[in-house]
């Protein structure tokens, strides 16, 4: 397989934190995919390897491009989402967990089912006994127009690794917010996932996934060092996707071998509204080796040019040659 002087340097890089700035066309997935094969045909346990991605179908397209060959049936210490991951500390962690594939079961709260819930505690009455009760009138909030916008706001608080205690405390805390994040939360504990519909043990929302993660491996040493003698290889697809909890998570688990790849664009965050924190990918790159993979191969050099000019524009970012081959 031909690389490009730069792709093989990011492929055949040794130890030590590497971050690929790669603008977009410059085959980013195919370099870190390599990587991480190159890695395995050089000794290295695949069992000792974490790769993270953002999305599961990145995953599944990540596992397709390195189990081929001769690593077909090889098994990986991480090979997911890095939702998965705090999936996996979850259920490690909590004997009660349990999973279903069916809608209203399980451990799993989903995203659907997680808004229905804030609407539902900021109607007039509820089935909840007195969680939540009153929040509505009290903060003048409305179900159909509030629910949507204030479940969007928690979330984003609690990928900062804000919890209601802490957020309660700021100078700048809404206090209708505050208030019904406590409720949100308490019917969580509870196991009430809406009207008529509970569990009987907690329940756990997407975002749980990695801000619970982290508050176990912080609180549990030996979990935590677990996982860190094992991952001696630390590679991450989209970074410049990934929000605060994220960076922490993945920071943890490299922290003893040093060993962390990640692989971006900060020119193409477009996830902020979610919690996206591009300003770390661009940080990361000044405390380790940096290599931009800045030839695009997709596009027709006109557009190539076009788009150059127009994001040199952007302040904060790494800077990159973007050209045609």
């Amino acid at each position: 397989m031909v690389l490009t002087d730069n792709q093989r340097k990011a492929v055949e890089h040794g130890s030590g934190k590497l971050v690929i700035a790669a603008c977009a066309g410059s085959g980013k997935t195919r370099v870190l995919s390599e990587r991480v094969r190159y890695l395995v045909k050089n000794g290295t346990n695949p069992e000792s390897i974490f790769v993270g991605t953002f999305t599961t179908a990145a995953a599944a397209e990540m596992a397709e491009r390195i189990k081929v060959g001769d690593l077909v049936d090889t098994t990986f210490g991480h090979l997911g989402t890095l939702h998965s991951f705090g999936y996996r500390v979850l259920r490690e962690s909590d004997d009660k967990f349990s999973v279903s594939r069916k809608r209203g079961e399980g451990s799993i709260i989903m995203p659907g089912e997680c808004k229905s819930l804030v609407k539902y505690l900021l109607q007039d009455r509820n089935d909840f006994n007195t969680i939540g009760e009153g929040i509505a009138a009290e903060y003048n909030l409305d179900a159909e127009r509030d629910a949507s916008r204030l479940y969007a706001q928690i979330s984003k608080l609690k990928n900062e690794l804000v919890t209601p205690e802490t957020y309660g405390k700021r100078s700048d805390a809404d206090p209708a917010l505050l208030a019904l994040w406590t409720a949100y939360e308490s019917c969580k504990r509870s196991g009430i996932r809406g009207p008529k519909s509970r569990n009987r043990h907690r329940l756990y929302d997407m975002d749980d996934m990695l801000c619970e993660a982290y508050r176990i491996l912080k609180a549990n040493a030996n979990l935590l060092a677990k996982y860190q003698a094992q991952f001696v290889h630390v590679l991450v697809d989209e970074a410049q996707d990934c929000n605060n909890a994220q960076y922490v998570l993945i920071g943890m688990l490299a922290n003893k071998h040093g060993n962390l790849t990640i692989v971006g664009d900060d020119d193409q965050s477009i996830y902020g509204f979610r919690g996206a924190r591009p300003d770390e990918f661009v940080t990361t790159s000044k405390s380790a080796t940096l290599i931009p993979l800045d030839t695009n191969f997709r596009s027709h050099p006109e557009i190539i040019q076009v788009a150059a000019n127009l994001i040199a524009n952007n302040s904060d970012r790494i800077v990159k040659d973007i050209k045609a081959p």
